[in-house]
């Protein structure tokens, strides 16, 4: 990576020095000397310019490369499928939608309990989830978009930006991979484990498979006029 002060100096030197030089030039009626001066100044400029663009790509790869315990999803501004107005889109997959706009809409519930449940508030679609392990110990958790995994049981979480997260536990199993896509729209794949629900509930392309090989996918669970029922019941 290229240190920020050599690019600093770099953006200095054309700002003032080659303004400066070229005005001095102009001045004394030498135009080619401020021609040439011109070009130096616009060289510098774009290698500093270059220089920046440069860090900001190693600093991205080594954010996605490092561990991220913990953090928020922000929503992007990514094309989705139609949603309906007044309507907000959890995307189990790309094949299962649940469309709702209730402020305690529960998607997963197991024994009465929550396990992903959604939230729509100014304006925003917020998601909270909690992902187990067959132990029924938390491997990652996220309350209204912020999350948080465990040191000791997510293996390298990342986040390659800052509407994604990719959670793997000790196996190397990818348990939960969520996108905020737009304000309106996430889409999530992973690993439900349920307490006394043996082999987890899986999240697919394809949507939502049971351990026994059965499971839904290919509709929309319209439940805007249902707020208060839970949408998979466990």
């Amino acid at each position: 990576m290229i240190p920020d002060a050599a690019i600093q100096i770099i953006l200095l030197i054309v700002g003032v020095l080659g303004s400066g030089t070229v005005y001095y030039f102009l001045s004394q009626k030498r135009l080619l000397a401020a021609l040439w001066t011109g070009v130096v100044a616009a060289v510098l400029l774009l290698l500093g310019i270059a220089g920046y663009l440069h860090n900001s790509v190693v600093r991205k790869g080594a954010r996605s490369a490092a561990p991220i315990f913990h953090g928020r999803l922000s929503p992007a501004d990514d094309s989705a499928p139609w949603v309906p107005a007044g309507a907000y889109s959890l995307m189990l997959g790309d094949n299962l939608q649940v469309l709702t706009r209730s402020s305690d809409q529960h998607v997963f519930t197991r024994h009465g309990k929550a396990f992903l449940k959604l939230r729509v508030a100014n304006h925003a679609l917020h998601v909270s989830a909690a992902i187990l392990d067959n132990r029924g110990d938390h491997v990652v958790r996220i309350i209204d978009n912020e999350f948080q995994a465990s040191q000791e049981r997510a293996f390298n979480p990342s986040q390659p930006d800052d509407h994604t997260l990719i959670v793997r536990d000790l196996d190397g199993i990818e348990v939960l991979n969520v996108r905020y896509m737009n304000p309106k729209v996430v889409r999530l794949t992973g690993v439900f484990q349920l307490p006394g629900f043996t082999g987890g509930v899986h999240v697919t392309d394809e949507g939502v498979r049971w351990p026994d090989g059965g499971g839904i996918g290919y509709m929309t669970l319209d439940l805007r006029e249902a707020p208060d029922i839970d949408v998979i019941q466990f």
